[in-house]
């Protein structure tokens, strides 16, 4: 899942040196981890824009090349990148939680009862944030019945759609880099 999520960040130009960090370390939900090809691949990219005289180049290099394969090197040698360019951490895990989001809404099982335990999943996972859909953060709960009902569960997913709208619109005109 995380690959596919990533393909998606990288499509729409929303990646950043904080998004590999955090796809390297570890995102919430997944026990997937970007690896040294997944950093090459970005990196490549960044090599055509980067300026000669950035004071991170030989990092940005020796990662295009994909040579760096310990996890812990690679995760200092990203850290020391979003450092030096001042990367909005939040603003990375935001970009994954929405995507990862996206991704999980097209393998949710039809079943109400299952797919609803799976976004509740999904969310705790997350830490329960305050920007979450409303079904998912309201104190008040309907009967248990009505909770797990078919369309309670389309008003949920037309509510995730909805969020992933607002939250990609969100994270475009607030994107740090262009």
């Amino acid at each position: 899942m995380i690959r596919e999520a990533f393909s998606q960040i990288l499509t729409a130009h929303m990646c950043d040196w904080g998004v590999l960090l955090l796809g390297v370390v570890g995102v919430p939900g997944t026990d997937e981890r970007l690896d040294s090809i997944d950093v090459a691949l970005f990196s490549k990219g960044e090599l055509e824009v980067i300026p000669i005289t950035h004071p991170a180049l030989d990092v940005v290099v020796t990662l295009a090349e994909g040579t760096i394969h310990n996890k812990s090197e690679l995760s200092a040698a990203l850290s020391g990148l979003c450092d030096a360019e001042n990367i909005n951490r939040e603003h990375s895990r935001r970009v994954w939680r929405c995507w990862l989001l996206e991704t999980h809404l097209q393998s949710l099982d039809s079943d109400p009862v299952y797919g609803l335990l799976d976004l509740t999943e999904f969310w705790s996972q997350w830490g329960w944030p305050d920007d979450a859909p409303t079904s998912m953060k309201s104190d008040t709960v309907p009967s248990q019945s009505e909770y797990h009902s078919d369309s309670n569960y389309r008003h949920v997913i037309d509510e995730h759609v909805f969020w992933i709208e607002q939250e990609k619109a969100y994270l475009t005109s607030t994107q740090p880099r262009v």
